[in-house]
């Protein structure tokens, strides 16, 4: 192999995984960087600018501790979930731990939770304070955990200050960025797996088909990791166009797959 290719981020994100080059450049284009809003898959150079970001913060995209969106003009829009967050943070030597504080409506929903990170070699914690009606948006995990999510917020935002992490946003972020602005659902596309590093266009979504075991297990396990009960389950089956399991299509439990991570 020549030395260029082994300077490439590709072949060091690949070699992380034990992985071809092409085979890893296949498998994040099928199912860690979303299509933008086209259908157009990401570049080479997207792949490429991925995979740095990647590498960098030393995350694992096959965990979705890391993913992204393929924004046209915008470039590639790396995604970092909680458990990405919590690896980055508890991954520096300087992390000393942190701690919430919440404050509790009357009629019981979050105004705030600060969130205090406490750094070696500083005297006092980085504080950040989020509040719920600047964070919330209109989604099944907002709906159904809402102060699960805005801790969440309270955490990367203080690990934002206090490790000076960029280039990496939460997925409401990345919807902003895409969608300029403007929250909106993205679709998870469809991509096919190329026989070589290429340009891929997505194939149109199959809207009727219904969903797989694979995907139903996939969802169970989501379930399971939120300690959702069933008026939950049952909200977020109504909440992503679904009567109930028999009638989920494929296309409806990719969008609440999303939305749950």
């Amino acid at each position: 192999m020549s030395t260029e290719i082994k300077a490439s981020p590709v072949y060091g994100l690949a070699k992380r995984f034990s992985l071809e080059p092409a085979k890893l450049v296949e498998v994040l284009r099928a199912t860690v960087i979303k299509p933008d809003k086209n259908g157009k898959s990401a570049t080479n150079e997207e792949v490429a600018a991925f995979c740095v970001v990647a590498e960098m913060y030393q995350l694992n995209p096959f965990t979705r501790e890391i993913h992204a969106f393929a924004s046209g003009d915008k470039g590639i829009v790396p995604i970092v979930g909680i458990d990405g967050w919590a690896r980055i943070v508890n991954s520096h030597p300087d992390f000393d731990g942190c701690e919430f504080e919440e404050r509790e409506a009357p009629d019981g929903t979050p105004v705030s939770i600060t969130c205090k990170m406490h750094v070696r070699g500083r005297s006092q914690p980085i504080c950040v304070t989020e509040r719920y009606s600047e964070c919330k948006r209109q989604s099944i995990p907002w709906n159904t955990m809402p102060w699960r999510m805005l801790r969440h917020k309270a955490f990367m935002q203080a690990a934002r200050y206090a490790f000076s992490l960029s280039g990496i946003y939460d997925e409401d972020e990345g919807r902003d960025i895409v969608s300029g602005g403007q929250s909106v659902t993205t679709k998870r596309e469809p991509v096919p797996m190329p026989r070589a590093v290429g340009q891929v266009k997505a194939e149109p979504p199959a809207e009727e088909a219904l969903v797989d075991e694979e995907t139903l297990r996939l969802l169970g396990d989501e379930f399971q990791r939120l300690s959702m009960s069933a008026a939950d389950i049952k909200n977020a089956l109504s909440d992503s166009g679904a009567l109930d399991v028999k009638t989920l299509t494929l296309a409806q439990a990719n969008r609440l797959l999303d939305a749950l991570r």
